[in-house]
């Protein structure tokens, strides 16, 4: 069965084949809210910090982070449609370490020092650690806009 109607010229497929980039780009790194590195920060320099509470005091703190993470991650997921990737894992990994890295040093040098403000170094560390990954993350989505 033909039919009359007319096919799509180069300027209609490359205008196609652009809208499908900027697509798969915005999918493979979506915008995030300009609060939600800041806000990660915070609350990871929060639970370090509050390594320096009585225990029961940090349990609850721990506790009050836990909510604010999945709160704010559902609220993100919801509101920009990202979901978990496991293949965005690798992109991931260098981030991790660091964070990963800058409170195991922490507190390896609490439990040899037994000096506890080193907490709050630890907590300043890795919070700026979160925000310049957040300073990475939406510079390298500029760059893809």
């Amino acid at each position: 069965m033909e039919t009359n109607a007319s096919h799509p010229g180069q300027d209609d497929a490359r205008d196609a084949l652009e809208t499908a980039a900027r697509s798969e780009a915005l999918a493979t790194h979506p915008t995030l809210p300009g609060w939600y590195f800041p806000l990660m920060a915070l609350v990871v320099a929060v639970v370090l910090a509050a390594q320096m509470l009585p225990s029961s005091q940090r349990v609850a703190l721990l506790g009050a982070a836990v909510v604010v993470i999945l709160m704010v991650n559902h609220h993100v997921q919801t509101s920009t449609g990202i979901v978990w990737d496991s293949t965005r894992l690798r992109g991931h990994m260098p981030f991790l370490v660091a964070v990963l890295g800058v409170i195991l040093a922490t507190a390896v040098t609490v439990a040899i020092t037994e000096i506890q403000w080193v907490w709050a170094i630890g907590a300043v560390a890795a919070a700026f650690v979160v925000v310049v990954a957040g300073v990475i993350y939406t510079r390298h989505g500029a760059a893809n806009d």
